[in-house]
């Protein structure tokens, strides 16, 4: 029995140093194992331990939060648009969810810029985010900027629920 939890800790330590691609400040600990033993029979078989990992990509759960904040010229925060909208990593593309408050009734502009500067409003944030260098498009074009994520409707309250 020890001799197998011996190899099974040291899987864990081969298989935590091979996950370079992901964050490694989470310790090995905090990664999702399922493990299932498998009685031996006395004299036949010792016992087998069987690990399974999560695809570490999505075990370790990728996602970011933003904060909103309404600015002025300068950078300095003003009464305006504010919220928290989460980031979430899927297999199948980004899910973005949240909350903007303060928003005048009607559809607004939903764009990720290439810099989060903000120092100097959207000019120092940069162009939408356009990795394949495609025309920026209508709402509808099958091809258009990645960060034109089209608009989003803020209520009579001022606030806008975004989930896609």
């Amino acid at each position: 029995m020890r001799s197998a939890m011996m190899f099974v800790l040291g899987l864990l330590l081969v298989c935590g140093a091979c996950a370079s691609p992901v964050d490694d400040s989470k310790p090995i600990s905090d990664r999702t194992l399922f493990i299932r033993s498998l009685p031996g029979y006395p004299g036949g078989r010792s016992n087998v331990y069987e690990v399974y990992m999560e695809p570490y990509l999505f075990a370790i759960g990728l996602k970011a939060m933003v904060e909103l904040k309404a600015l002025d010229g300068n950078g300095n925060p003003v009464d305006g648009p504010r919220g928290t909208l989460t980031l979430e990593q899927l297999p199948n593309g980004v899910r973005i969810y949240g909350t903007i408050s303060g928003l005048s009734k009607g559809l607004h502009g939903f764009h990720v810029h290439e810099k989060g500067d903000l120092t100097k409003g959207c000019a120092s944030a940069g162009p939408h985010f356009n990795p394949y260098l495609v025309n920026h498009g209508a709402p509808n074009d099958p091809l258009r900027h990645v960060g034109d994520l089209g608009n989003i409707e803020a209520g009579e309250d001022g606030i806008a629920q975004i989930d896609g």
